[in-house]
Order: C-alpha cells, then structure tokens, then sequence
C-alpha cells in the first residue's frame, strides 16, 4: 500500500517546488510523509502550510504540532491565521474561502504554482452526497478531481483513489501520527 501512495503522489509532483495544505489530519499527514519520501523533489522545495482558522480552543496547539512535525521531518512550514471578525452563519464555508484565499495567496507571494491537497475517496463520495441533497444538478454534482486549476494555482490531489481506511492503516502501521479534529464530529457542521 505505500508503494501505491508514493507512485500516487510522485505521478503529480511536475514542479520544482510545491506547497502542500496540512490541517494535521490523517489525509493531510499522510500527504506530507509522502512528501518527505518522495525522490522526485528535494525536500528544500517543499512548502507546508498550516491554517489556523482560530475558531476553536487548541487550534493554535495543532498548528504548532504540524509545524513541529514538519519539522521532525526537515520541511519547512508556516502557519498562517485567519484574522478579523469570525462569522456567526455558513462557518464552515467561510472557513473555507478564507483557507483557500490564505493558501492561494502564500503560493503566489511565493511564486509557487502546484498545491498538494489531502482529498481522499470518502471526501470524493461526501461531497458527491451533500451537493445532491443542496439539489444541485449534473454539472453541480461533479465533484473534484485529481487536477484541476483555481485562481491560476493547480489543486493537485493525489491520495483521491484511496480510502480513509487505507491511509489510517499506512498511518498507523507506518507513520504513526496525525491530529483528531473534533469539529469532524461535531454535529452542528456538516
């Protein structure tokens, strides 16, 4: 299985330099060990950003745990906060415009063109489920995939073939760490 998620991840790897979203999630996690694994760019060239969206207590303690982790693993990383007046509606989708406006902006500032994102199968199928039940149509349905192009960034996801219980397998009997996000099961968000 790591063998497939390294021939996964260095099928996409086509820049000298990329940034990778981790959250310190499994999916996230797994992406940057594979990374650091990776014979098909030098670590030096690898850029992790970590958000802090400053929403909830020990937000900043994870982002500090990723950034160390990166760092155990000789990659540089940065956090990056979400300032200003936090919404009281639509958290979650402001949370994300304001993650991709954060990560979009930290690749152009640093003329980075390709950004790893940890989107795995089961995110494929959850938001395939939430966007028939909004009523969206064909077109709508259309979840993402593996490439695509945003704001002149490629969004590149190479883990979205594999299931989560893969990547926990790989984390728990090779990696061995990630963060438990308690707003995955918080039953206010979707």
């Amino acid at each position: 299985m790591l063998t497939k998620l390294i021939k996964a991840f260095d099928l996409y790897v086509m820049s000298p330099k990329i940034a990778i979203a981790v959250s310190g999630g499994l999916d996230s996690m797994v992406l940057m060990k594979l990374a650091n694994i990776s014979k098909k760019i030098n670590s030096k060239n690898i850029h992790i950003i970590v958000i802090d969206h400053n929403l909830r207590e020990g937000s900043k303690e994870e982002a500090l745990f990723v950034k160390e982790e990166a760092s155990k693993l000789g990659l540089r990383s940065t956090i990056l906060s979400w300032k200003g007046k936090k919404p009281t509606s639509k958290i979650q989708e402001s949370a994300r415009n304001e993650r991709y406006n954060l990560l979009f902006n930290y690749c152009k500032e640093n003329h980075i063109s390709d950004l790893f994102l940890g989107h795995h199968l089961d995110d494929q199928i959850e938001n395939f489920i939430f966007r028939m039940f909004r009523g969206s149509g064909v077109v709508g349905l259309t979840s993402f995939s593996n490439f695509s192009k945003r704001d002149g960034i490629n969004l590149i996801r190479p883990l979205l073939d594999f299931e989560k219980k893969d990547l926990r397998f790989i984390s728990n009997y090779v990696f061995n760490f990630f963060v438990n996000d308690p707003s995955n099961v918080n039953t206010k968000f979707q």
